[in-house]
């Protein structure tokens, strides 16, 4: 559903395909660099020098109201420190006049230095909405963030998320111990495991 999630088609005249830029404040550098990746070749780069810096990559997407959809995104960062959000990717639900239809969110949060991260959020979208906003930012900080592989999926709810994987260990304390992994998370979800013990 996104164009260009993975910043792999070629930069044309400073113009990122599928993306705007948004620079409301200070000087923030935003390019598109082959030196990090967590998906191919290239990621987007984002820096500031100050904490009056803020930059951001805007893209509208047409969604259907009232169905569930997936965002998932990743992110590195370098000594990011500021007083607003300072590194994180917002999302703006709009109509077709570009009003809002509710409160923007925040996915994934990130201060200070650290490696490749992925965040990941259920968008329930509300009535009226015709398009959403997604929107990485180095907000009102300083410092390095490299943003890659943004993904946006319409989630079928009928349809439980697939387990990518599950182990089962038993401590020493008699304890047993679950662990695993799914592609995604549905609100208000609950899971039930039954476990046997063999003699």
């Amino acid at each position: 559903m996104l164009i260009n999630g993975s910043f792999e088609e070629p930069v044309t005249e400073s113009t990122i395909p599928g993306w705007n830029k948004w620079l409301p404040g200070g000087d923030p550098i935003i390019s598109v660099v082959d030196d990090e990746a967590i998906d191919g070749e290239n990621s987007v780069y984002i820096s500031g020098n100050s904490g009056d810096d803020r930059g951001a990559l805007v893209q509208s997407v047409s969604v259907d109201a009232g169905e569930t959809y997936v965002l998932s995104y990743w992110a590195k960062t370098n000594k990011v420190e500021g007083q607003g959000a300072g590194v994180t990717t917002r999302v703006q639900f709009k109509d077709n006049k570009e009003a809002n239809t509710a409160n923007m969110i925040y996915v994934g949060r990130y201060s200070g230095t650290n490696g490749w991260r992925q965040s990941t959020n259920i968008l329930e979208i509300p009535e009226r909405t015709s398009h959403i906003k997604i929107e990485p930012i180095l907000d009102q900080a300083s410092g390095e963030v490299w943003f890659d592989n943004f993904v946006l999926e319409k989630l079928d709810t009928t349809k439980p998320p697939e387990f990518t994987a599950f182990s089962v260990d038993l401590l020493d304390t008699g304890s047993v111990q679950l662990d695993w992994n799914m592609t995604y998370f549905y609100p208000d979800q609950a899971f039930f495991f039954t476990l046997f013990h063999l003699f």
